[in-house]
């Protein structure tokens, strides 16, 4: 519901009340954060000043009643709004080739969704505030309102915002240019001919959990930072833009669209020459695929540049997302000029020409171009195969070329048509992974005994009341919850405690997310969990490459891409090669490592590694790879297989990578539970084989192996003697780290305890033999390690012992001292002891 408040007759304000609208106590409130200056020259609208200590004390979250927005006409409304999740979108910026994670810091960015108070059913209402721009819309039953940026040349944090009309903006007469050239994509892509009928198509609600994500490395050019002038600025409208593109595909095709590399460029030095000398679109595009063609960055699966030069349109190949080679697109004259949300309007050419394009690579045509034709807009020239005469249509939708009728992009909703909608769904599902819930991490294999290990995760959503969760448990069935800090941005981070040799460590990592709730990882947690053994990992076998230490390479029927071992030529003439070693060292094993056309074709080759020892215990084979396909379909790869007999074999496959990396090196480790999940056992002679091939249809394979490592676990037993004898409890006592006083890494550990007991370690210089409750004193003249420990649920008792800080002067650990330790715990209604440990400490 409205209040009038103000005149704007000719221009002039003629007051301005605050107006309180009392909210639940779960809701907050906050004010619209802008002030009125009056009627623009040109009486457009209302020019605003933002308040940016009101933008800054936005909260990034939840919802909130935004009371006293301003309209053109003069009245006051209150808008109920939510956040919507920026970081859900997992941007990784970068400015001039240079990781930026932190750009959106201190711009003080929120978005949101909503409708006005008391008018939730004829009402819309997207916002972005900023300090360095505003934008966005309100829809009222009678109008739509744009929020637009007016700024004074590049002082951004100065600008004002125009509230305008839909129909101020018609009378602007916006010109914008052509879109879009659909490229048909060669040898095997559907073009715009082969679209048979199609029936009506569902769409989908935002923030099901049924979704799935597509990651798209975003380029832009010198000429985009050339219409804001202003990095910060730039960042806040790119940011906004693509976030709504994200949510549409989000809500119409289940699809969260993220941006894992969006570039910036701040000065003329940019890669990008087409459009310099005054090129097309289609030049663009052209230009584009070959530098990035197999090595899309971060290995996104698709590729999309925004342009800020006048190329004239946008373009793109059609049905490419499953396609390593075509996967491209390009939006050119990107102004600026959205409001966002996007709504229906002359002024919303950026927000339509990347929705558009990235549609075609979903597998959308145009709307003209299915039969029966979802519109007929296109005119003579453009018309569809079913399509015999224009008829235009004011409601025609993304994909169409309704721009070309009276009234330009006016006539275009910012909406999908459900058939095409449903087609880019079908083509999504065909091979986009499962959005993952949130949860990004690297979760560490090998835990220092003693020691705390810490542990990051990223959080692409916002948690339910901010509680990110560690689960972990060392034994038994009991998991233990850790809350986990905020690192800032989408961090958040904790610590595995102190694991003890002879640990079983698992952990998982747990949030609700407000849409979808619970979210774990690993998916499926707790029944599927992270693992990691105890111990210090001790090298059997470790190769650089840069001598021959007994590797075969042997051809099985390839026409060329034999394995060979040397520093990486890098051909500058092949795209395709690797340009230098992984580990630093020079030398690497490569596929046919020579200049020109020397990737793997008509077959495979295979290289075996020389034996090595895994017997003594548990164990861990890790190495480098790189490998760089066109066809990721599955049929090429790099497969990893491992023998217990030596080169008699069985060879059994322990792992399999057919993911194009680009030019990029990944590592991968095989652990003791991998081999014995593929019945591997581990002996004296053991060995490892790569294979690579060119299986039909012909692509180019090129791959690599460097940094090749087999270590076994040691837990660093040892220190110190065990005497005397355990109580009924069988407690053991342990020493993990050194005995080294000057290393100071000396931490007690004592197992199979009742759970939930409290306990305490002591110490003394003389033996004892003495009962005491349920077991024996097996240490005289004894001080205690304070403060007393919980056994947890776990059973486990972990104490580092502070050579610097010792309870009392005669208890000093000095180097050649030998000194007796044990523990007392209680054990119900009693109490019991462990055995007794005796260590001589070395300098």
């Amino acid at each position: 519901m409205s209040r009038r408040l103000i005149s704007a007759l000719g221009g002039t304000l003629l007051g301005l009340s605050l107006f309180s609208v009392g909210a639940s106590a779960q809701t907050p409130v906050a004010p619209f954060p802008m002030s009125p200056l009056g009627s623009d020259d040109a009486h457009l609208g209302l020019l605003m000043q933002p308040k940016l200590n009101e933008i800054a004390a936005l909260p990034r979250t939840g919802d909130l009643l935004m009371v006293d927005a301003l309209l053109p006409d003069g009245s006051l409304v209150d808008l109920d709004l939510t956040a919507l999740d920026i970081a859900k979108r997992r941007f990784g910026f970068q400015v001039n080739g240079v990781a930026q994670p932190r750009l959106l810091d201190g711009l003080d960015l929120t978005l949101w969704r909503g409708t006005i108070r008391g008018a939730a059913d004829t009402s819309e209402v997207m916002l972005s505030f900023s300090n360095h721009g505003c934008s966005g819309w309100i829809r009222t039953a009678n109008d739509l309102i744009h929020l637009v940026p007016d700024r004074d040349g590049n002082d951004w944090q100065g600008s004002r915002v125009l509230l305008t009309t839909e129909a101020a903006l018609n009378a602007r007469g916006a010109v914008l240019p052509e879109f879009c050239n659909a490229q048909p994509t060669p040898s095997g892509g559907f073009g715009v001919g082969d679209i048979g009928q199609t029936g009506g198509g569902s769409t989908y609600a935002a923030g099901s959990c049924n979704q799935m994500e597509c990651t798209i490395a975003m380029e832009t050019d010198y000429q985009l930072f050339q219409v804001f002038g202003n990095l910060s600025a730039m960042t806040t409208y790119v940011t906004t833009l693509l976030t709504y593109v994200s949510d549409r595909y989000e809500s119409q095709a289940s699809t969260v669209l993220t941006f894992p590399y969006l570039q910036f460029y701040t000065t003329s030095s940019d890669p990008w020459s087409a459009q310099d000398g005054g090129g097309g679109c289609i030049d663009v595009l052209y230009e584009f695929q070959a530098a990035w063609v197999g090595n899309i960055p971060g290995g996104a699966t698709l590729g999309h540049m925004m342009s800020g030069a006048s190329l004239g349109c946008g373009v793109a190949w059609l049905d490419v997302l499953c396609n390593s080679q075509y996967n491209f697109s390009v939006s050119g004259n990107i102004n600026g000029g959205s409001a966002f949300p996007i709504q229906q309007q002359p002024n919303n050419w950026d927000f339509m020409v990347v929705a558009h394009e990235l549609g075609h690579n979903f597998g959308s045509p145009h709307t003209h171009d299915y039969c029966p034709p979802l519109d007929e807009c296109a005119p003579s020239g453009y018309f569809g195969q079913c399509q015999s005469s224009q008829v235009c249509t004011s409601s025609g939708t993304i994909m169409s070329y309704c721009h070309l009728c009276s009234g330009g992009t006016g006539n275009i909703t910012t909406y999908f048509h459900p058939t095409a909608a449903a087609v880019m769904l079908n083509r999504a599902q065909t091979c986009l992974p499962n959005f993952s819930g949130g949860i990004t991490a690297d979760p560490p294999t090998l835990l220092d005994p003693g020691v705390a290990t810490p542990v990051t995760i990223d959080v692409a959503t916002t948690p339910v009341g901010g509680l990110v969760e560690l689960y972990y448990r060392y034994g038994g069935n009991t998991y233990t919850a850790i809350p986990m800090t905020s690192g800032g941005g989408n961090t958040w981070n904790a610590s595995l405690p102190a694991a003890s040799c002879g640990d079983s460590p698992e952990f998982y990592f747990t949030y609700t997310d407000a849409a979808c709730g619970q979210v774990f990882h690993p998916a499926g947690a707790p029944g599927t969990v992270h693992s990691a053994d105890v111990g210090t990992p001790t090298v059997v076998f470790a190769d650089d490459f840069e001598t021959n230490t007994g590797w075969v390479a042997v051809n099985l029927g390839a026409s060329s891409g034999d394995w060979q071992r040397g520093v990486p030529v890098d051909d500058s003439g092949w795209d395709y090669d690797i340009d230098a070693d992984y580990d630093g060292s020079g030398s690497c094993y490569l596929t046919q490592n020579q200049t020109g056309n020397t990737d793997v074709d008509d077959g495979a080759v295979e290289l075996t590694s020389p034996s090595f020892d895994m017997s003594g215990g548990s164990g861990m084979i890790s190495y480098a790879y790189f490998l760089r396909l066109t066809n990721d379909d599955g049929a090429d790869m790099l497969l990893v297989e491992a023998s217990s007999t030596g080169s008699a074999g069985p060879w059994t496959e322990v792992a399999r990578h057919d993911t194009n990396l680009g030019l990029n090196w990944s590592t991968h480790a095989i652990s003791s539970a991998d081999l014995a999940a593929a019945s591997v056992s581990q002996t004296a002679d053991m060995m490892i084989r790569f294979t690579t091939n060119d299986s039909n249809p012909q692509s180019i394979v090129e791959a690599g192996v460097d940094a090749f490592d087999v270590s076994l676990i040691d837990c660093g037993g040892g220190i110190g003697t065990n005497y005397c004898t355990a109580g009924p409890n069988a407690v053991a006592i342990s020493a993990q780290g050194s005995d080294s006083v000057a290393a100071n890494n000396f931490t007690l550990h004592a197992e199979t305890a009742p759970t939930q007991s409290f306990g305490l370690f002591f110490y003394g210089a003389s033996e004892l033999n003495a009962p005491l409750g349920q077991g024996t004193l097996c240490v005289g003249g004894v001080t205690r390690l304070n403060p007393p420990l919980n056994s947890g649920n776990s059973g486990h008792f972990d104490r580092q012992v502070d050579f610097t800080a010792p309870p009392s002067p005669p208890y000093q650990i000095l180097p050649g001292q030998t000194w007796n330790f044990q523990i007392w715990f209680r054990d119900g209604g009693n109490s019991d002891l462990s055995d007794a440990l005796k260590v001589t400490f070395q300098p």
